[in-house]
């Protein structure tokens, strides 16, 4: 299970790039093996609409999308919005 924090997410758009590139290697890397990704939760002290929420929901809807490429790899969004 991989699971990351809005604390790990900050506004270095290569690092963002970066870290979804690892996550997709190591999901090539280790194909016999079953993988669940954990989507990074929203910032509840912040505003839905805020710059670091917009960009974790774009982080999370790349990783969702790419997550359909494997077989052995599950996206999980335990996101409430409300």
């Amino acid at each position: 299970m991989v699971n990351g924090g809005s604390n790990d997410l900050d506004n270095n758009t290569e690092k963002r790039k970066s870290a979804l590139v690892h996550m997709l290697q190591f999901a090539q890397k280790y194909t016999n093996t079953n993988i669940i990704i954990v989507s990074i939760p929203l910032r509840h002290d912040l505003a839905m609409n805020s710059q670091i929420n917009l960009e974790i929901q774009d982080f999370n809807n790349k990783l969702s999308k790419r997550a359909t490429l494997f077989t052995h790899l599950m996206y999980v969004c335990p996101c409430i919005i409300v």
